[in-house]
């Protein structure tokens, strides 16, 4: 796994949303979810972003 994922905290905070917000996309299937150890949760920023520009067009999704 590349060292910049991110975890759903940060990823959420990356994008105005709570970690429970990312937790639940990637319940749905919006966004893929990596396990690492027994409690950390990452994401793909680069995935991320893409997902926020599907979902809420080209705003800055940085």
């Amino acid at each position: 796994m590349a060292a910049d994922y991110v975890t759903t905290g940060q990823a959420g905070k990356r994008i105005g949303v709570t970690s429970q917000t990312i937790r639940t996309w990637i319940k749905a299937g919006l966004l893929t979810g990596y396990r690492v150890g027994p409690r950390n949760l990452k994401v793909n920023p680069a995935e991320l972003d893409a997902l926020v520009v599907r979902m809420y067009g080209q705003g800055d999704a940085a």
